[in-house]
């Protein structure tokens, strides 16, 4: 008794490698034999069988003694040139039974294939339908974003304007005070220059009535010497009170006009 490892692997060997290479071998003549060819056919479509019936039943099948041995003598006896066990059992077999049963195959077959049919064109349509929503969510998306970007730029400009003409408005009012303040220095020049010259002209009056004074006192000095040499004795004239009176007074409006 094999090992069921190598039994698998004979069996994959000699049940379709091989016979795959010779199929392979009898398409590629210039001239392929039909008849070969048709045996082909007939050995794939009974591979085919086996190998759906085993996946169906392999979990019963497996518990039979001697399966796998029994499988591997099958595919062999199938292959065989010389027994010819794929004729035999196609045409004593399977043939007759799908001869039978063509027509009721034939109508769950179309049966088969109409739901399949409608149940790609309702993939087809979900899926179509789940495209379109996730194009149309996704150009939502995009105009969202593209109107959050527009209004972010306004904002900024907005603000970039009233920041310009904030400063522009503090420029000119700082503008206006300086000409203010240059206005006031002129203003403040021109009554110094003013209040100097008044006080230039006081101080030349001041000068001149000084000078009449002092020529004044001088010749009220000489008439008293000629008095005294006279004999006369000196008095003080009314003019001389007068004269006296008018410098004191104006001494005190120059200085009243320097503060």
């Amino acid at each position: 008794m094999l090992p069921p490892a190598l039994l698998q692997f004979l069996t994959l060997v000699f049940g379709y490698l091989y016979p795959a290479y010779l199929c392979f071998k009898a398409i590629r003549k210039r001239r392929p034999d039909v008849k070969e060819l048709l045996w082909f056919c007939q050995f794939w479509v009974l591979i085919a069988l086996i190998t759906v019936t085993e996946r169906l039943a392999d979990p019963f099948l497996e518990r039979l003694p001697m399966y796998a041995e029994a499988k591997l003598a099958l595919v062999i006896y199938l292959w065989y040139p010389d027994n010819k066990g794929t004729d035999h059992v196609y045409n004593n077999l399977l043939q007759p039974v799908l001869l039978q049963n063509e027509e009721d195959i034939d109508k769950h077959v179309d049966e088969i294939k109409g739901r399949v049919n409608d149940a790609v064109s309702q993939v087809q349509t979900a899926v179509s339908a789940y495209m379109q929503a996730v194009v149309d969510e996704t150009i939502a998306n995009l105009t969202a974003v593209s109107a959050q970007a527009a209004a972010a730029a306004a904002a900024q400009q907005q603000r970039q304007q009233a920041r310009q003409q904030q400063q522009w408005q503090q420029l000119m009012t700082g503008a206006a005070d300086s000409s203010t303040v240059g206005t006031n220095s002129m203003h403040s020049s021109r009554q110094l220059d003013a209040s100097q010259e008044a006080a230039e002209v006081d101080q030349g009056l001041l000068g001149m009535e000084t000078d009449t004074e002092e020529e004044d006192m001088g010749n009220a000095a000489q008439g008293d010497d000629e008095r005294i040499e006279g004999g006369i004795q000196p008095e003080q004239s009314s003019i001389q009170r007068g004269i006296f009176g008018f410098s004191f007074l104006r001494r005190g409006c120059a200085v009243v006009s320097q503060t």
